[in-house]
This record gives structure tokens, sequence and C-alpha cells, in this order.
């Protein structure tokens, strides 16, 4: 019979023995660092489950596809940093009909690697707001006064439109996402170089990048290829409008570095999305896995124990499930019935038991004919009893090494899962995040992304190394076969 006190004192030595292996020390190390980042992401990026789509309000302000932060810690080159922009000079110009009223923005650009966007963000009201005009003064402005294409005193207009509004008014300007911008400042430029004596190529205006162009030095290659030009740049927010009052005006340089994994292309923080990429990953595995070790170890030693046609017809319905294909179900019931991660685990968790059962039956045909078994029985205890009170306590050891084995499985096949586009579209999970990266091409412009596919699949590499090193350690423990002279 086994007793409490043998039980305890047998997962103490199990402790004490583990405690020798390195490797699985490291692995419960790891697995405890993602089990804290998966319970402190609610805290950490509340919301962000909820809010992981494209074109989201949460991150409008973030630069597309910028590098993490750290990036410019390790190189020579300056990145330049997310800035907000709020103290400004007001200037009104009075004028027949609407006065114009002026905001103006410093901006000290000293970075080798340029900012990726601008954001501009405004509101107020007016009897009748009529035109908006953001001009850019740049360092050189004064050595391009004069030249064709700069139609304000050499310097750039990114916007020139009138409007028709009245009352209350709010406007969102971003500087990668208009078209007119890009064909403003190509017509501009294109209408500079062709005065110079330059030998410079036409990339033609969809292929102009907005921001470099703003940033970049007055050259052959200021449309393709634009060297920095630094120094101070004066943002300047130019309204039209009779009685016009501005509640707010914001300027947002979005930085060539953002946060700690960088951003994706639309805009999302990757890291934000990576801590609930560990707990959605960590739910899913973790369910599996205390299934496999319930579903597993109950069927297993029952079969095992009482042997003759019991044993023969368990194993016959477990070569039946086994012969059911995991992935095909897997694809079927998530097209076509529900894609939810719970639908996942659940599939997952009625299928992945089978290969444990088959070999914690093999041990447990071995405890079955101990001696304590046998003066179980003689003692009048019960089969179920005599399973769960001294069978299964023997080989619960190693069925929670195997189903530590299966949790970086699960968490793979999830992430497979996305990349085909069955996975939970109301979630985000690391799978959630390569998807993401497959469909923007990010691999075949990996210079520029590495950031977005390297840190999912470093989180599915770290939580299934910490899992297996563990199972392996355990193993070792429980086999003595195993153990490493």
């Amino acid at each position: 019979m086994v007793r409490l006190e043998d039980l305890k004192a047998d997962i103490i030595e199990t402790l004490t023995e583990f405690k020798r292996h390195k490797i699985g020390l490291i692995g419960i190390g790891l697995i405890a660092f993602m089990i804290l980042v998966g319970l402190l992401a609610p805290v950490v990026a509340p919301g962000v489950a909820d809010d992981w789509d494209r074109g989201h309000p949460r991150w409008n302000q973030n630069p597309s596809q910028a590098a993490p932060v750290w990036v410019d810690w390790i190189t020579r080159d300056d990145y330049a940093r997310q800035e907000h922009l709020q103290d400004y000079e007001y200037e009104e110009v009075e004028r027949t009909g609407p006065n114009y009223h002026r905001y103006t923005f410093t901006y000290d650009m000293q970075a080798d690697r340029l900012p990726k966007e601008i954001f501009f963000e405004y509101s107020g009201s007016a009897d009748r707001y009529t035109h908006r005009r953001i001009i850019i003064e740049r360092p050189d402005s004064p050595e391009l006064e004069g030249q064709a294409g700069f139609r304000t005193s050499g310097n750039l207009v990114i916007v020139d439109e009138p409007r028709s509004e009245e009352g209350e008014f709010r406007e969102t300007i971003t500087t990668m996402r208009r078209m007119s911008i890009r064909d403003n400042l190509y017509t501009q430029i294109r209408a500079y170089q062709r005065r110079q004596d330059y030998n410079w190529s036409d990339p033609g205006s969809r292929d102009v990048n907005p921001v470099q162009t703003i940033f970049g030095q007055a050259n052959e290659n200021w449309l393709e290829t634009p060297d920095p030009l630094k120094g101070e740049y004066n943002i300047t927010i130019e309204l039209t409008g009779n009685n016009l009052e501005l509640d707010e005006a914001d300027v947002h340089i979005g930085g060539a570095v953002y946060g700690v994994f960088g951003t994706d292309r639309d805009r999302r923080d990757i890291f934000l999305g990576w801590i609930w990429g560990a707990r959605f990953g960590l739910y899913a595995g973790g369910i599996v896995a205390l299934t496999t070790i319930l579903f597993s170890t109950t069927y297993g030693m029952t079969s095992a124990y009482y042997g003759g046609w019991v044993d023969e017809f368990m194993s016959r319905i477990h070569e039946i499930i086994m012969g059911i294909p995991t992935l095909p179900i897997l694809i079927i019931v998530l097209e076509f019935y529900s894609n939810s991660i719970n639908m996942f685990v659940l599939i997952y968790a009625l299928l992945m038991w089978r290969g444990a059962a088959r070999v914690i039956r093999a041990r447990g045909l071995q405890v079955a004919q101990d001696t304590y078994i046998e003066a179980a029985e003689s003692l009048g205890s019960g089969s179920a009893r005599i399973i769960t009170k001294h069978m299964i306590p023997q080989i619960l050891p190693y069925a929670v090494a195997q189903a530590a084995l299966l949790v970086p499985i699960v968490i793979m096949a999830e992430a497979g899962l996305h990349i085909l586009g069955l996975g939970d579209p109301n979630i985000v999970t690391w799978g959630t995040i390569l998807n993401d990266a497959h469909t923007a091409q990010a691999v075949t412009h990996w210079q520029e992304s590495w950031f977005w596919i390297l840190f999912p699949g470093l989180g599915m590499v770290v939580i299934g190394f910490g899992f297996i090193s563990t199972g392996m350690a355990l193993e070792r423990i429980i086999n003595p076969e195993m153990k490493q002279r």
C-alpha cells in the first residue's frame, strides 16, 4: 500500500535528485519565467488581446515596422527616437477674408537613421474652416528659396488642401498614409532636381518615401536613398478660418526604433502581443498536458491492472483512436465549425493522450505484478482504490515527464494552424504574429523585419527548451537506465 508519507518521501527524493540535473533546473527556470510573463499579461498589456486589430486606434501613433529600441545601443548609427511635440509658437496673420492661424513646432533631428513617420493631430472649432496647409521648414530652406518647386520660402509643403467645414473639427494626418503628401513632395523635389546639374534617376511618385524625403539632403539621391539632413526643423500647421480656435495640437515623430521588440507593419507593438502569446500558448499547452496526465494514466493503468479480455478490448479501442489523424480533424473542425482556441484545446486534449497511454500501460503491467498490489487485493481493496491509490502514484512522475514533452508540440501546432489561417482571430498568439509576418512577406524583406519573425519564434524555442529539458531530467530520474554515469 502506498501511504501518504511514502508518497511525500518519494517526491522529496525526486526533487533532491532533480537538483543534480542542471539542464532540468534551467528548464524549470525558463518555465517559471514564461508562466510569470503570461500571468502579468493583463497588467502589462491590458486590452491588447481584444485590440489586436489592423487599424485599431490604439496603434495609430506607433511607427510602422520600427526596430527594437535597443538596436540603437548596439550599433554605431544613431536611430531617431519616438518624440511627442506639444509646445508650439502661435501666430495669427490678418488679411481680407479668413485669417491665417499658424502653429509652429520645432524638431531637432540629429539621427543617422531617419524617423519612420510624422503624425499631425489637432482639433478645434470655427465659424468657417476653409483651408489647411502643413509646411516643413528645413535647415537648408534658405538655400532652396527661389528654387523651382518650393512655393513657400524654400520650404516643403506636404499638405495644401481646401476645406469646407463649420463648427467643431478634428484632424489626424499621417505622412506615410496619404498619397497627396507623397505626390506633393515628389512634385516639388523633382522640379528642383531637374533644374540642377545632377545625374539623377526618377523613381516615380509611388516609390517616394515621404518621411525620408522630408529629412533627406537635397542632392541627386533625394528621391531614392537620401542621406539624413541634420538640424532643426520647423513644422507649421497653417489653418484658415473665421473665429478659429484650436483646442489642442500635437505632432508625433514616429521613431526608427520603438519598444522592446519593435513594431509590425500595422504599427502594433510586438512585445505587447508577444506576452499575450505566452499566456495563450501556456494555456493551450497546459490544458492539453493536464488532460494527457489524467487520461493516459487512468486508461493505461486500468488496462494493465485488469488484463485479460479487458486489456485486450481497451487495447483495440486504443488502436482505433491511434488511427484517427490529428491534423485533418483539426482542419475540418476549425474550418467548418469553430476556430476558437478552446475548440483547438478540446480536440488536442481528446487525441494527444494516446501515445503516453501506450507506454504507461506497458509500465503498468510491471507495477501490477508488485507484491504490494497483491497485498492490497488480499486485504479486500477494490480495483478502483488499487488503481488510484497504489498504481497511479507509481507512474505519475513518468506521466508528468511525458506531458511536459507535449507542451511545446501543442504550442507549435497552434502557431502552424494560425499560419494556415485556421487560428482564433479573437486572440493574439505567437502564431498570430507569425501569420501576419508571413502575409506581409517579412521573410523576403528580413533586413527590415527580422524582429517581427525572430521574437515569436524565439518564444517557442525558449518554452520548448524549458519543457523538453525538464521532461528529460525527470525521465533520467525515474528511469535509472537513462541516468548518465
